[in-house]
């Protein structure tokens, strides 16, 4: 059968397994009614993004895209996933998916994590003891996780209705724990599209004042992320993105224009 129609369910692939890579036992899932309760409902077609967030050599958190535009979060705060005090939860940071054939965007490749902090400039407003309010920008040095992945159909490599994208998503929870309603912090609300700023154009690269360019670091900072809009129709992810000195490199696949035809000579 063909892929679910958008903003279907999928009915397999939407779960994750870990296996003793030795006997090839059952050591842990990700399912509806496994381990480690999961309410996804779409395939995680990708590898998944694995991190080691103490550098003591052991992954501790996950990350997986899915084919419903949706990013989840898996922490392994123990060696026990029914640990008593800390057991692996698991939460979806992120969902950019839609129900309209523009909004269908889809996960197929791994997301990279980036390490890093960023420095965001945040505007407080102070009142003196006459009454009058001054607001003050500050910056502050704030470490995040960088999640990055980019939308696209592999399924569908010709499609050209979807408007995919590219994206980094703010985790700003950089330590791995156990996130529940009653956990301090408790589970971080769900990032959407419009909690991101939109990097298409490099708004950063324009000659601004400098009152220009504090209004535009205050708002790029009060953003979960930002996102780049590919401007060919049907352009999509090819694959995981690679970061070198800060820079992000990833790949992406627009297929050809067959409304012309071709013409073959002997």
């Amino acid at each position: 059968p063909g892929a679910p129609a958008v903003g279907d369910t999928d009915t397999n692939g939407k779960a994750i397994y870990m296996v003793d890579a030795k006997s090839g036992g059952l050591k842990w899932s990700l399912v509806s009614g496994g381990t480690t309760t999961f309410a996804g409902t779409d395939s995680i077609p990708a590898p998944i993004g694995i991190l080691d967030s103490d550098g003591d050599g052991l992954t501790d958190r996950l990350y997986a895209g899915d084919t419903g535009g949706n990013l989840w979060r898996v922490d392994m705060p123990s060696d026990n996933p029914k640990h008593a005090d800390e057991p692996w939860t698991v939460f979806k940071l992120a969902s950019i998916g839609g129900i309209t054939d523009a909004t269908d965007r889809r996960f197929f490749n791994a997301p990279s994590i980036v390490r890093t902090f960023i420095s965001e400039t945040i505007e407080t407003s102070i009142t003196d003891e006459e009454g009058v309010t001054t607001k003050i920008a500050s910056h502050q040095e704030v470490p995040y996780d960088a999640i990055l992945i980019g939308s696209g159909d592999r399924s569908n490599p010709i499609g050209t209705d979807t408007d995919d994208t590219f994206y980094m998503f703010k985790d700003k929870h950089v330590n791995t724990q156990t996130f529940s309603s009653s956990s301090t912090p408790v589970t971080p609300s769900t990032i959407v599209f419009g909690d991101l700023y939109n990097y298409t154009d490099n708004p950063f690269s324009r000659s601004l004042t400098t009152q220009a360019k504090q209004t535009l670091e205050i708002a790029v900072s009060e953003k979960s992320g930002w996102y780049v809009d590919y401007g060919i129709s049907g352009e999509k992810t090819s694959a995981e993105a690679i970061v070198i000195n800060g820079v992000a490199y990833f790949t992406s696949y627009s297929p050809q224009n067959l409304s012309s035809g071709f013409s073959c000579g002997v």
